[in-house]
């Protein structure tokens, strides 16, 4: 299931993307999709803001970067701007896709054993779509989609794919 939501395009919105779209933004590199398969898989960069509750066994997300608080404020104001009531917030981060030659794609998953939904806000114009049980979405400087289930993204051809991914439960 994907479903565009409203971007209300806020001042803080528009700094972060602008922080996180510019030269000095700090990226890690991560060399698989997912943690939990073996198969071949896409490397990517990262930047999160808050870990997932899942990681090390502890139970709770942990944030793990100055810019979690801008982060969170601003998907509670896309959240908000939808009527979407949130509940609490799972992992927060930034991603970057390099662009290659052939097409490829990441391993198909889902982001927490749990229920829970995904926001992903595409922060600049690129090709690489986002693949929700067969349902297909194109990148948009500042589309934001809603989904859940198992998905999986398409590297980009021209240039970098750069997104904020958020996974939550809400009311």
């Amino acid at each position: 299931m994907i479903k565009g939501l409203n971007n209300p395009k806020t001042a803080a919105y528009i700094e972060l993307k602008n922080r996180v779209c510019s030269a000095d933004f700090p990226w890690y590199f991560i060399p698989k999709t997912t943690h939990n398969k073996t198969e071949h898989d896409l490397s990517w960069f990262c930047h999160t803001c808050l870990e997932r509750p899942e990681r090390d066994g502890n139970g709770y997300s942990v944030p793990t970067s100055p810019y979690c608080p801008q982060t969170v404020s601003v998907v509670r104001e896309i959240l908000q701007a939808n009527s979407i009531e949130l509940f609490t917030m799972l992992r927060a981060c930034f991603n970057m896709t390099t662009p290659q030659l052939d097409v490829a794609r990441s391993v198909e998953h889902v982001d927490h054993d749990a229920p829970h939904q995904n926001l992903i806000i595409y922060l600049n114009d690129c090709d690489g779509d986002t693949v929700v049980e067969g349902e297909s979405v194109s990148p948009e400087e500042d589309k934001v989609i809603l989904l859940k289930g198992s998905h999986y993204i398409k590297t980009p051809t021209i240039k970098e794919r750069v997104v904020l991914v958020a996974t939550f439960i809400a009311y």
